[in-house]
């Protein structure tokens, strides 16, 4: 997460808090700002969070052929015409810092991030937000219109015709946004179960050490809508283990088999299961089969490494139970459906 100052944190609490500015905003933006604007190619990234949702964003953004909502545009999400005409004569291009997960991946303020679940909260949080869950839904016509004219506002501000996105939380209007018209492409990111589950398990106690420390940082998750660690953590409503064991490896084993096993069924032409092993092993041919040739060539491949084996003894106490073996089961399904 970049540092606010005061001043950032008093805008950021005033319009999510008032979470109908946000809305005010968009559309006073598309009416008086939006123009005509040929979106050619859009790409969806998501999966269960921890999968390499966030290396793969940052090495397609790396071409510089896509917009995508960064840092800077934080907190006036819902208008990027008008922010960005703004922020230019005051934001200035901060030093690289490790984001707080502690993963080695570096940001700065031109960093993209998943910031997009803002426009889904201002236009759909009754339809899929309730008190403990995540609701799975179809999002209404109407909202998916307003969607595709944020799109084209991003992608105006930044002037591209591409758009990249990264939101774990898609995985809850998957089916519906897949069937959306245009060139879209949803990569759905996986990863070795008990790898992926230890660094849900690892994260999310991060997060809930950062939240009691923060105050400010306690809200900043609730308003971009990231639910998935620490105090703002919400179960998806597909899930069988609700019991919120967050210190039982199973729990989190559990989330991985329901969530993947749901996944698995959104089966279209358009979207893609990509796993996290396969990227690290061969990451330009996966980056062929997703973009044009003389994009490739602007991709830095070096520093995609893979990260499983700390995890990797750890299976030993856990090869006994159900629930392990069927991630593997899961898993091994993927992999038969994988694209690549």
């Amino acid at each position: 997460m970049i540092k606010f100052n005061f001043i950032e944190k008093f805008i950021i609490n005033f319009l999510f808090k008032f979470s109908f500015v946000n809305r005010v905003l968009f559309d006073f933006e598309k009416v008086f700002f939006k123009k005509k604007w040929k979106v050619e190619k859009r790409i969806f990234i998501c999966g269960l969070p921890r999968s390499g949702t966030s290396i793969l964003l940052n090495k397609i953004y790396e071409t510089d052929n896509f917009a995508s909502l960064t840092y800077e545009n934080m907190p006036f999400i819902m208008s990027p015409l008008i922010w960005r005409k703004i922020s230019k004569f005051f934001i200035k291009i901060n030093k690289k810092t490790e984001r707080v997960h502690g993963d080695g991946i570096e940001i700065d303020n031109k960093s993209p991030e998943a910031f997009e679940e803002v426009f889904w909260q201002t236009f759909e949080k009754k339809n899929f937000i309730t008190k403990n869950f995540l609701k799975v839904h179809d999002p209404e016509q109407e909202t998916l219109k307003e969607y595709l004219n944020f799109i084209d506002m991003v992608c105006q501000s930044y002037k591209k015709n591409n758009f990249l996105s990264k939101n774990n939380t898609n995985i809850l209007r998957l089916k519906r946004l897949s069937l959306v018209s245009g060139d879209n492409t949803f990569v759905v990111m996986y990863r070795d179960p008990i790898n992926q589950a230890f660094s849900l398990k690892k994260q999310f106690f991060n997060f809930l050490n950062l939240q009691k420390k923060n105050k400010f940082y306690q809200k900043y998750l609730f308003y971009l809508g990231h639910y998935e660690f620490g105090m703002a953590h919400k179960n998806y409503e597909f899930l069988t283990d609700i019991s919120n064991k967050f210190e039982d490896d199973l729990y989190w084993l559990s989330k991985w088999r329901d969530t993947y096993s749901y996944l698995i069924n959104t089966k279209q032409p358009n979207i893609i299961f990509l796993s996290y092993e396969n990227f690290c092993k061969n990451p330009r041919s996966i980056f062929e089969k997703i973009l044009d040739k003389d994009k490739v060539n602007q991709i830095v491949f070096g520093d995609i490494k893979n990260f499983n084996s700390s995890f990797a003894a750890e299976k030993q106490g856990l090869c006994r139970h159900s629930v392990f073996k069927n991630c593997y089961e899961i898993y091994n399904q993927l992999e038969k459906n994988s694209f690549f």
